[in-house]
């Protein structure tokens, strides 16, 4: 993973797209919440980014979408659009504006048509496994 001219590395950037969706539907859900601590743990952040996104999630305000700029590789992007899905998909519900959120990422992303209708299947998908 690369850094981003604020220090912080590129798992910062997906954590902030994931919580971003989570909050399109302006219900940022306890499960959601969780998800998001695990994945601070899973993806072993710690100092200023493990700060950084935990204080994120505390605010229970949405983070703004990431600049362009400071977008890492196409595959790290497609990655993060994935995460992104599975979040929307995780309080049971898409909602209009997680969806449109998710069309902005996945156009912010420059993500093909075919990575983006991929991406949603198998979120589609992991979601009717864990059911």
């Amino acid at each position: 993973m690369g850094m981003r001219k604020d220090g912080l590395d590129d798992r910062v950037t997906l954590l902030e797209a994931m919580l971003a969706v989570a909050h399109a539907d302006g219900d940022f859900a306890e499960v959601e919440k969780r998800r998001m601590i695990q994945l601070v743990q899973f993806l072993r952040l710690s100092g200023d980014a493990a700060e950084h996104v935990r204080a994120l999630i505390e605010s229970g305000e949405a983070p703004s979408t990431p600049d362009r700029s400071e977008l890492p590789d196409y595959h790290t992007c497609r990655y993060i659009f994935q995460h992104a899905l599975i979040m929307a998909f995780e309080d049971g519900t898409l909602d209009p504006g997680e969806k449109r959120r998710l069309d902005q990422l996945a156009e912010l992303f420059e993500l093909s048509a075919e990575d983006a209708q991929s991406s949603w299947a198998r979120a589609r998908e992991m979601m009717t496994e864990e059911s």
